[in-house]
């Protein structure tokens, strides 16, 4: 707490006490009443009509690989997921798991008769309710265990309340998974293997998975319920598979439709009462809030309680741009994979609210109150900023638009988004990487059925989309990441020097100041070491965002930025003591410091056509190092103490250095959240105050 109020003020913490105090109050009330009664909603009948928010019939399905759709599709069926590291998992009750680090709890579940399964994981007011759901299911349908990390094979108790779940304090255990399942970000290789095989199995795995998760999921109860965000994404990935699935011509029974109609009206009520505001700060969790909103709202029917969620959202979605966005476009959390995941949020739900039918939008308009307000419980900052009754979007010749403000932020985005998108279409690892990504139409997997979070192509169309002129530039500096870019015939390259992100916080940012990453054509020669993991293994949470885990000076027992010790929120923390600052940049040229060490660290590289050549400068009179991270596919051709030789794939490159001795060490790369391969490090160690390196690009 000390170490907060040094950082941010008594003011900055007393507001979050405030709030803290505030929720819990309220929270407690709603837990009390939310155990004596059935918290499943019975708002809509047969009377209401779904409105699609995603047409099939506009979208190119030529460039789907249908062979590996339908192969990925069959282990869904199984109920076999890869998802943060996992390996593929069969999720079911009393399945084996392959643990975490060393930690595996074997957790068993009694699960040889549905009915008294369903006993134990509802509450009595809910139990009827969620047995009429299971009588749904077919009777060789086998549940899945939606509240188990089943890397860790540690499980949550799903009688317990939303707002008494507790994760990040045991050992291994990873709250992130089976939140990463239920965000059913799958259920479009369910829709594609159905559209292109014309096998009804699909639509019914489609349907049963979301019963069963209805079904042992109860509204506000067990993990599943516990974040906001992940309440928003599972909304967004259900009403859009479900609309594509519609626009195909796929027929689900009356009783269906009413249920996920009624089950998705919980969503919206959950995220509205739950908002992630916060009066010191908030991030993109808030945003993905506001963009599952404007999703439910735009696929509910038109009443008055979604025309007002509708018209909060769209307010609040103008507005949070101009916090979560810097001016030169980019994501104020300093992380690069951040950045990308919170612009696929904004392009895409953008999107959505542009292509909305003329009608609803009309009603969205013309009907706004702020009356409705008052069903919810809203953190007063969020109330008084409704009593305004501000509208910030208005319809023009049946065009629906934000304010003229907003689309000068929305062209820095783009423009920022464009130009830190390597040619590959894959992140560059600068900062925290969650695997996270927003709804995607085509998503790409790998043959282990584990996502590509971070390939960016339907990123960049989507950017390519919005902007009509060609704003890439072969290099550039973007002040207020503090990120300089260069994009040259042989190589593209990334160096962090600049804040520290998340107003000075750096939640998600790393050590990294004068750290770079190297492209060269598909080939990531010189990488970032990764994230791996969060709360699991605080100590690999922070060995991950130290300074000797990226591609810049490192001097023994000293961080770049105070890593706070402790777990939890101390995990997402640093003291900015870096200060880090470009000097001078240019086409050919980089001049950056920082200020993190007792003496300033200053980084000089020099790009010529093949090559990168580095200097680097400290006073600090010592042993100091200087790092190049290798991913796992470099392999080691030749090396002595001043000059060794890579291959990675087809790419061949050389780290030459005369100043002090050059040696491999092992290390252990984490390219995916949860995933790390053994690497190689090379190292250049002097005691000299000038250390002078060059990268070799064999053409």
């Amino acid at each position: 707490m000390l170490e907060i109020i040094k950082s941010k003020g008594v003011g900055f913490v007393r507001r979050r006490m405030n709030d803290k105090i505030r929720n819990k109050i309220s929270l407690l009330k709603q837990k009390q009443t939310d155990n004596s009664n059935c918290t499943y909603s019975n708002k809509y009948d047969n009377n209401q009509e779904i409105n699609p928010i995603y047409d099939s019939n506009k979208i190119r399905f030529d460039i789907i690989d249908k062979e590996q759709i339908i192969k990925l599709a069959d282990l869904i069926c199984s109920h076999k997921f890869n998802l943060l590291g996992s390996g593929i998992q069969e999720v079911a009750y009393n399945i084996g798991c392959n643990g975490f680090e060393g930690y595996n709890y074997d957790i068993l579940i009694d699960d040889s008769d549905i009915n008294e399964l369903l006993r134990k994981s509802v509450t009595q007011a809910n139990f009827g309710y969620s047995s009429q759901l299971v009588l749904q299911l077919p009777k060789n349908y086998k549940p899945i265990d939606w509240q188990r990390d089943f890397r860790s094979g540690y499980r949550w108790n799903p009688l317990t309340h939303f707002s008494s779940i507790q994760y990040g304090n045991i050992p291994g255990v990873e709250v992130k998974v089976p939140w990463e399942l239920g965000r059913f970000g799958h259920l479009i290789l369910l829709f594609y293997a159905w559209m292109f095989s014309k096998d009804r199995k699909y639509q019914a795995e489609f349907v049963n998975q979301l019963i069963d998760f209805m079904a042992f999921n109860p509204p506000r109860f067990g993990v599943q319920w516990a974040m906001p965000m992940d309440v928003a994404l599972r909304a967004v990935n259900i009403s859009s598979v479900y609309s594509l699935f519609l626009t195909m011509g796929a027929v689900f029974d009356e009783s269906f439709k009413i249920q996920i109609m009624n089950y998705l009206n919980d969503h919206l009520h959950h995220i509205m009462n739950n908002l992630e505001w916060s009066s010191g700060m908030r991030a993109n969790h808030y945003f993905a809030d506001i963009c599952g909103i404007i999703y439910l709202s735009m696929f509910l029917p038109t009443d008055e309680d979604t025309v007002f969620c509708f018209g909060f959202a769209a307010n609040e979605f103008d507005a949070e741009t101009f916090y979560q966005f810097q001016e030169d476009g980019s994501n104020f959390e300093g992380s690069l994979p951040y950045h990308n995941f919170t612009s696929e949020m904004m392009f895409q739900t953008y999107f959505m609210m542009t292509q909305a039918k003329k009608e609803k939008l009309v009603d969205f308009v013309e009907k706004y109150s702020n009356l409705p307000a008052k069903k919810f419980r809203l953190h007063p900052d969020i109330a008084a900023r409704i009593e305004l009754n501000k509208v910030d979007f208005y319809i023009d010749k049946g065009i629906f638009f934000l304010s003229d403000k907003f689309f000068e932020r929305f062209e820095s985005i783009i423009k920022f988004t464009n130009n830190i998108i390597p040619n590959y279409c894959k992140d560059f690892l600068i900062g925290d990487n969650d695997d996270g990504y927003f709804f995607r139409i085509m998503p790409h997997y790998y043959d282990d059925l584990s996502v590509q979070a971070d390939n960016r192509v339907e990123l960049k169309k989507m950017v390519n989309f919005y902007t009509h002129e060609d704003n890439i530039k072969d290099f550039n500096y973007f002040k207020d990441f503090g990120l300089y870019r260069l994009s040259s015939r042989n190589y593209e390259l990334c160096v962090r020097c600049g804040s520290l992100g998340q107003n000075g916080k750096g939640g998600h940012a790393h050590n990294d100041q004068l750290s770079f990453e190297l492209y060269s054509g598909n080939e990531l020669l010189i990488c970032d070491s990764g994230t791996y993991n969060y709360t699991a293994i605080p100590e690999l949470r922070n060995q991950y965002r130290s300074t000797k885990s990226h591609n810049t000076l490192v001097i023994d027992g000293y961080e770049q930025n105070q890593i706070l010790k402790g777990k939890s929120g101390n995990l997402f923390w640093m003291r900015d003591t870096s200060k880090a600052a470009v000097n001078d940049y240019s086409k050919h040229h980089f001049l950056g410091v920082h200020y993190g060490y007792p003496e300033a660290h200053k980084r000089e590289l020099n790009f010529t056509e093949h090559s990168v050549v580095g200097f680097d400068s400290c006073l600090f009179k010592g042993v100091k190092k200087v790092l190049f991270h290798l991913t796992n596919q470099a392999e080691i051709i030749k090396s002595d103490s001043t000059h060794i030789e890579i291959r990675c794939n087809k790419k061949l490159f050389s780290i030459n250095s005369k100043s002090g001795k050059m040696f491999i060490e092992d290390y252990f790369y984490s390219p995916s959240y949860g995933v790390k391969y053994k690497s190689k490090l090379v190292v250049i160690e002097s005691d000299e105050n000038e250390i002078f390196w060059i990268i070799n690009l064999e053409i």
